[in-house]
């Protein structure tokens, strides 16, 4: 039987290894997303999605920050990424999950796990954007009480039919999910 663990990523090799799915999760958007290269360049464009990822640790510091890193049978199988907005709201970032190792309930593993982080750490909701056609990201999200929320871009725009989430921490239960 297979196991996966998630453990906490502060640096070293365990956050090169959390790069180098970032770097599969944008590879995957270009096959996905391949009709609007334009779009996904100015989003995921190579310089800036490099330097977005040198930054990682300072993006998601701790205290209030955190990165996880999910492993299959001690191999690499996803990350998934947790960032303050304010003193009450948080965002999901960088949720991804290696095609090999789908089907293992490993994005619901990272999801409670952010979540469990999330309102440990004092925050009372979590929002999230993801892309349209990440259906089966979309299915986990909503399964797991995150509901529709009205649009935010404070970096820019990027997608204008990009789905918006939010769920409320206060009700949120690490057993139940």
């Amino acid at each position: 039987m297979s196991q996966v663990t998630i453990t906490e990523v502060t640096g070293g090799a365990d956050l090169e290894t959390v790069r180098d799915l970032c770097r599969a999760f944008r590879h995957g958007q270009y096959e996905r997303y391949g009709q609007q290269i334009e779009r996904i360049e100015q989003q995921y464009g190579e310089a800036v999605f490099e330097k977005t990822l040198g930054r990682l640790s300072e993006l998601h510091a701790p205290p209030r920050g955190v990165i996880f890193l999910a492993r299959k049978d001690d191999e690499p199988a996803g990350c998934v990424m947790l960032t303050p907005i304010d003193d009450k709201m948080c965002e999901m970032k960088r949720m991804f999950v290696d095609p090999a190792t789908r089907r293992h309930s490993i994005g619901r593993a990272l999801c409670i796990a952010v979540l469990t982080a999330a309102k440990a750490r004092g925050f009372a909701a979590m929002r999230l954007d993801t892309g349209p056609l990440q259906h089966e990201a979309v299915a986990l999200y909503r399964g797991l009480g995150f509901l529709p929320r009205d649009p935010y871009e404070e970096d820019g725009p990027k997608w204008p039919d990009k789905v918006f989430l939010a769920r409320d921490l206060r009700d949120f239960e690490p057993e139940c999910g």
